[in-house]
């Protein structure tokens, strides 16, 4: 290969690059190159973006996060105007987080009461923000905002979810799930103010309901009766990832707990 042909390869390099951080607005850098990493090698990637960067095109964040900051164009379809935009992005929550760690990471904007998760296909989660550590080992699309709700006192239905905008400055909502367990982003976890069962977190007890074959309602109930309240969504998310041992390593390894205490656990709840 000449010397202009390696010249005009690696300008279309760079602009297919630039043309994909344009058209997602952001995107963490490690997403990116799973998505080229067959069309290129790791350095030549992080040449590439080491060019967007120095252009003034990209901005990369500390967490690897790369942002467009360049001009937007019609391909630009997922940027929202400054000023308007809300915690909406992408979010990997580690299985050893608690609410405290979760909210001085992801700093929800002032005035909102609930936060919607949304993982995947499955119905958004919607819920106070004391509750977000049950999204402890989720991957979705996190927002902040408030509710209007339909009827009153505990038969009350979320009406409508209305998001709102961010703080300016917000903090990156990419958590990093190989972090050490004692330091999240800087933030050191307390102790959970949450009820335990057996000493264990009650992700890890649902992942240990989940692989021992408990369908939601009777997990529901075991909750309950040691003061626990979980969406069911959220709780249905951590018995799949229990029933399914490849999560394990990902998502957090459910609690142990013997046969003896899942047996007690099931007849305290009998009809």
């Amino acid at each position: 290969m000449n010397a202009s042909t390696q010249a005009q390869a690696a300008t279309g390099a760079v602009l297919a690059v630039a043309e994909c951080i344009r058209e997602l607005g952001t995107v963490p850098s490690g997403h990116l190159y799973a998505r080229l990493m067959g069309h290129m090698s790791a350095d030549a990637y992080q040449g590439v973006i080491a060019a967007l960067v120095r252009a003034g095109l990209v901005r990369q964040h500390p967490s690897h996060l790369l942002e467009w900051i360049g001009p937007s164009g019609p391909s630009a379809k997922h940027q929202q105007p400054k000023g308007k935009q809300t915690m909406s992005t992408t979010t990997t929550i580690p299985a050893n987080a608690n609410a405290k760690a979760i909210l001085e990471t992801n700093k929800p904007p002032r005035g909102a009461t609930h936060f919607r998760y949304t993982e995947g296909k499955r119905k958004p989660v919607i819920d106070k923000l004391a509750n977000i550590d049950t999204l402890a080992g989720c991957t979705g699309k996190l927002e902040f905002g408030r509710v209007t709700f339909e009827g009153r006192g505990k038969h009350a239905k979320v009406k409508e979810f209305t998001p709102l905008a961010a703080e300016p400055a917000p903090k990156v909502t990419v958590l990093e799930a190989n972090r050490p367990p004692e330091v999240i982003n800087g933030v050191k976890p307390t102790t959970a103010r949450k009820n335990k069962i057996h000493g264990f977190s009650a992700c890890a007890v649902a992942k240990a309901l989940g692989a021992a074959g408990i369908k939601w309602e009777e997990a529901d109930k075991i909750m309950r009766a040691h003061g626990i309240e979980m969406p069911k969504a959220s709780l249905s998310v951590q018995l799949g990832f229990g029933r399914n041992r490849a999560t394990w390593e990902k998502r957090g390894e459910p609690a142990g707990l013997t046969p003896e205490q899942i047996a007690d656990l099931r007849q305290e709840v009998a009809a």
